[in-house]
C-alpha cells in the first residue's frame, strides 16, 4: 500500500505539513497495522508518508543509527518516534502537537 501526501489547501494553513517516515519489513504484521494506522490518521493530520523497506540501504542505515532491533521504525520530521507496535493515542497526541492543534482528535 503506498500512501500519499494530504493536500492540506489554502483552508489548512496553519497546519504544517508532517514528514512520515516508516520503516517496514515483509511479512510484518506490525508493519501493517502501522500501515492502517497512518491511513486512518491521514485523513485528520496533514503527513507526508513515505515507506523504506528495513533491507534497502535506506532502511538499513536507519535501523543501525537508530539501533532500533525490530519493525516497524517510525520518523516524525527525522526523528525517531516509535517501532514496533505503535500507540494510536500516543501518535495523534504528536500529530497534533505537531500540527498546531490543542488536543488530538
Amino acid at each position: 500500500m503506498a500512501f500519499e501526501a494530504l493536500d492540506v489547501g489554502s483552508d489548512h494553513k496553519e497546519r504544517r505539513q508532517i514528514d512520515v517516515v516508516l520503516v517496514t519489513a515483509s511479512r510484518c504484521h506490525l508493519c501493517d497495522d502501522a500501515r492502517t494506522l497512518l491511513d486512518e490518521l491521514s485523513g485528520r493530520y496533514p503527513l507526508a508518508i513515505r515507506e523504506v523497506d528495513l533491507e534497502s540501504d535506506e532502511g538499513r542505515s536507519i535501523a543501525n543509527r537508530l539501533r532500533v532491533p525490530f519493525p516497524p521504525m517510525l520518523l516524525l520530521n527525522g526523528t525517531y518516534f516509535a517501532h514496533g507496535r505503535l500507540s494510536r493515542g500516543k501518535l495523534a497526541k504528536a500529530l497534533a502537537e505537531g500540527v498546531g492543534l490543542e488536543e488530538a482528535l
